[in-house]
């Protein structure tokens, strides 16, 4: 299950996942970052990880992308405007700490951030600093 929420005010999606990413909700996530990307030129994604490593991302993000690009060819071209993306989560993987460790390559941002980092990892999403969310007596 996914629970997907845009943030206009940024140009984000926050994507909580939990258990297992499932077509129709990448479906949904697609059409709401191709949204932003025409409004905004740019979208970015804060995804939190609920209770371990979901499964199946990467199967099901390829199958979709698959359909929709059968149909047409520029289905996915607004992932060219993809600016950030951080994941929250305790226990990210290898294939996640694989990719973070070489995102220097592109344009694309990534960061991860542990999950009592989640307010951090917004901030960050939103360009701003997080310190100014905290009160220190």
């Amino acid at each position: 299950m996914m629970n997907i929420t845009v943030n206009d005010d940024y140009a984000y999606l926050e994507v909580e996942v939990f258990g297992a990413y499932n077509e129709t909700d990448i479906v949904r996530f697609f059409d709401d970052a191709r949204r932003l990307v025409e409004r905004y030129g740019k979208f970015s994604e804060l995804e939190v990880h609920h209770g371990g490593k979901p499964q199946n991302m990467f199967k099901t993000m390829m199958a979709t992308h698959a359909k929709l690009s059968k149909d047409d060819p520029n289905a996915m071209a607004f992932l060219k405007h993809f600016y950030k993306y951080a994941l929250v989560s305790d226990n990210p993987g290898l294939m996640y700490r694989t990719m973070f460790a070489f995102n220097k390559m592109g344009k694309l941002q990534l960061r991860l951030f542990k999950s009592h980092e989640r307010e951090l990892a917004r901030a960050w999403i939103e360009d701003r600093d997080a310190t100014d969310q905290f009160v220190l007596d």
